[in-house]
């Protein structure tokens, strides 16, 4: 599934429901990568439990402007270098289910994002950012 739609600068909208399976998948790396005319991804039916990369899955989408991970499971991942890098439009992001075995948590940078925006995390989660508002659940 890496790279599946990456580069698809005339994608606008994507919505997926339960028969896309993604229960075996072990890695989303670019996913969504430079998809400069994407405003709406909805991945709520993903089953993200297998995935072990997430690296640059959104980064470079200038015109998204939330994501609802809410539902993703990070359990066994480890790679989420530039997953939201430059996405200079984003005002929210919930990853409220967001965490890794790994090290002591996820550590997710949001760097050349656009500033003050609002995540909604857990207390597994550590963010690097100066600028945005952190809402632990």
């Amino acid at each position: 599934m890496q790279a599946l739609f990456s580069s698809c600068s005339d994608l606008i909208s994507i919505s997926f429901n339960e028969a896309f399976d993604t229960s075996k998948v072990q890695s989303m790396s670019e996913l969504f990568r430079d998809c400069h005319s994407l405003t709406s991804v909805n991945v709520s039916s993903f089953n993200t439990s297998s995935v072990m990369s997430f690296f640059q899955m959104f980064c470079l989408n200038d015109k998204l402007t939330s994501l609802d991970l809410s539902n993703f499971e990070a359990k066994y991942s480890c790679k989420f270098h530039d997953m939201f890098m430059s996405l200079k439009n984003l005002n929210f992001i919930d990853l409220s289910s967001f965490y890794s075995i790994y090290s002591s948590g996820c550590f997710l940078n949001l760097y050349n994002v656009k500033p003050n925006g609002t995540i909604i995390a857990n207390n597994k989660l550590l963010i690097y950012s100066d600028n945005w508002a952190i809402i632990n659940k």
